[in-house]
């Protein structure tokens, strides 16, 4: 209703997309900015709750680490009350790196959590050695590297190589 008005008629229609995500994102920052109880007034910290973080203020404040590193520019968004506070990025980070291990442990398989089942998947293997002529093993390293690589394809019309 807040995007579209109180017009019950525009209600019962299917909602545009821009629309339903715009009105998301409106929800998303009701529910990240809202609290269990009143602040008392001389409290001046912005407090955000970890139980109340939606997907768009974590995923902004990620996003625009990414992008820019920018401490200042994640804290004014903080302030505004539109993604959670630089300080909180490691955590968040933290828990999505700690996710994604426990995930392969419980796989028992490392791989990329994005790979999608039914898609042609080739990967490459190489080996890579720091400093092998070392004498004495302390200084060398000897690792593999694995890509994997998923290749979308669409089906071309009937067509006849000549």
């Amino acid at each position: 209703m807040i995007p579209d008005g109180a017009n019950i008629k525009h209600q019962t229609k299917l909602a545009n997309a821009s629309t339903t995500t715009a009105a998301l994102t409106v929800s998303q920052l009701l529910v990240f900015n809202s609290v269990k109880h009143a602040r008392s007034v001389e409290s001046t910290s912005v407090r955000h709750s970890r139980e109340r973080e939606t997907p768009l203020p974590l995923y902004l404040s990620l996003k625009i680490h990414a992008a820019t590193r920018s401490r200042g520019l994640i804290d004014t968004l903080f302030s505004l009350g539109m993604c959670v506070s630089y300080d909180r990025l490691p955590q968040l980070t933290a828990d999505i790196a700690n996710g994604v291990c426990q995930r392969f442990n419980m796989e028992e398989v490392v791989c990329p959590p994005k790979l999608r089942k039914g898609l042609f998947t080739t990967g490459a293997v190489d080996n890579f050695d720091h400093n092998p002529s070392s004498a004495t093993a302390k200084d060398s390293f000897h690792g593999r590297g694995i890509s994997l690589m998923q290749h979308h394809h669409t089906r071309m019309a009937d067509s006849t190589v000549v």
